[in-house]
């Protein structure tokens, strides 16, 4: 035959007898699956609903089955009759029979199976992993075809391709994956979960490297990138021809410098060279024998510079440390001497309290465990920066934080007198004037809390005001 026109053949050979198809209804019991049908049945039960709902829109192809026995093999429909057999299940005499268009040319079995690939190639929507099991069926038949008398001129690829509807490069791109993909690799690819261009530059590395590359990538493979496998297969490259700095033939570190390449991330290639010029050497667990060396050596440096950086951190650190320390001892100092709880000290700061800060708080007014960094127990936040930055602005004005803050009239640095009520019931000395005739004068006193006494008499009936007021000294 001079020349080869498959989907003309195919159209010449699909008509019966009488030139017009008639649609039959058949069995569905009597329906076989074509033994060369390699399609997916996927999505069936949209496609159930979608049948339920509208109807079988197509009848199926089939052929007799040449062992008899009133059975038929299906050509075209196999997602069909699946979808058809879910209904049935629930439904069966509605779905008993199933309308299909039968065939009952005599063929070549090559050219039925053409037909089969041929009718799924324009009914469905196909994954690479079935256009290339499908390129490799018509490649095959189109052999046979030939073997049969068939001749059909110019090269194989091209008829393949237009048979199944793709280009030649792609062709040649699935036929790369069919014939060279690593077995592990495959029921990602069929599945579709690895994709054909990631797929193609797997393919083109030696089986043994894709085998590296999948081990160190299978929970994540998913993630696969085209560029980031092609750029590691270069690094493979390079890596299997390097020979050893130490003038020992090939490098003997080849295959652990590949793994490791093989399980960086996307776009990593941390092994680009010699091992003993690698910036990595320090914290690599993959290095050859020969730069163990000056791995140990490396690492000491490390430690001692890490050593040197934390010895400076802390010399910085120490007089905030100290700082902090100081305000904590004197806020246990204080709390002990006037029986402050550590609840009641959170409650002035307005701060959170929880029966672990208990502890936390003696331990820090003992001195242990403070860092640079801890706040001071006054209010949240409040920290070292804080409590200096307050007590820089107090030494620039020369006056005390106290007046700074409004608890004292007089601005003279580190005042120890106050305005307002004391914190706790005590004796106190006081700046005082009796009546507004009289000048001011220094008293003791005593403060129970709500009034100020002297000799045994409140003050305020004496019509006394007291200016100041400042703890008492304490004497031997």
């Amino acid at each position: 035959m001079a020349g080869f026109d498959l989907g003309a053949m195919l159209a010449s050979v699909s008509d019966s007898d009488t030139g017009r198809e008639q649609i039959e209804y058949i069995p569905l019991v009597d329906l076989q699956s074509d033994p060369n049908n390699f399609y997916q049945l996927s999505h069936l039960d949209e496609l159930a609903d979608n049948i339920a709902t509208c109807g079988l829109q197509q009848p199926l192809r089939v052929r007799p089955d040449p062992a008899g026995g009133g059975k038929y093999i299906i050509v075209s429909g196999h997602r069909r009759r699946a979808a058809v057999e879910i209904l049935a299940k629930e439904n069966e005499e509605k779905w008993r029979e199933v309308p299909c268009i039968v065939e009952r040319d005599s063929v070549s079995p090559a050219l039925q199976q053409l037909r089969l690939i041929y009718a799924n190639a324009n009914t469905r929507a196909m994954t690479s992993a079935e256009i290339s099991q499908q390129a490799e069926q018509v490649e095959k038949l189109l052999y046979k075809l030939q073997e049969e008398g068939y001749e059909f001129p110019g090269r194989m690829r091209d008829h393949v391709a237009k048979a199944v509807q793709v280009s030649t490069s792609k062709l040649a791109r699935l036929k790369v994956i069919r014939e060279n993909l690593a077995e592990e690799c495959q029921p990602a690819f069929q599945s579709g979960k690895l994709n054909e261009s990631t797929a193609y530059e797997l393919a083109k590395m030696p089986v043994e490297w894709q085998r590296i590359f999948w081990g160190a990538n299978i929970k994540d493979f998913r993630h696969f990138y085209t560029e980031d496998v092609k750029m590691k297969s270069a690094a493979f490259q390079r890596i299997s021809e390097m020979e050893c700095s130490q003038s020992h033939g090939l490098c003997e570190n080849r295959a652990n410098m590949i793994r490791k390449i093989a399980g960086a991330g996307a776009y990593s290639t941390p092994c680009t060279g010699c091992c003993l010029e690698c910036v990595y050497l320090k914290t690599c667990g993959a290095a050859c024998r020969y730069a163990y060396g000056k791995k140990q050596e490396l690492k000491a440096q490390a430690k001692a510079e890490k050593q040197a950086e934390e010895a400076e951190k802390e010399k910085k650190n120490r007089p905030a440390i100290e700082y902090i320390q100081g305000v904590y001892s004197r806020i246990g100092q204080l709390r002990k001497k006037h029986g402050i709880s550590v609840e009641q000290l959170y409650k002035a700061g307005k701060i959170f309290y929880g029966k672990s800060d208990e502890e936390k708080e003696k331990n820090l007014e003992a001195g242990n465990g403070i860092s640079a960094t801890d706040s001071l127990p006054f209010h949240y936040g409040f920290n070292t920066s804080n409590a200096t930055a307050l007590c820089a602005v107090a030494d620039l004005l020369h006056c005390s934080t106290d007046y700074l803050l409004g608890r004292s009239s007089y601005p003279e640095q580190a005042t120890p007198w106050h305005t307002g009520k004391p914190w706790n019931i005590g004796d106190y000395v006081v700046l005082v004037r009796y009546s507004p005739e009289c000048s001011t004068c220094v008293a003791t006193v005593h403060w129970d809390g709500i009034s100020w006494w002297e000799d045994g008499t409140p003050l305020e009936d004496m019509g006394a005001e007291i200016l100041l007021w400042t703890d008492m000294p304490e004497v031997e």
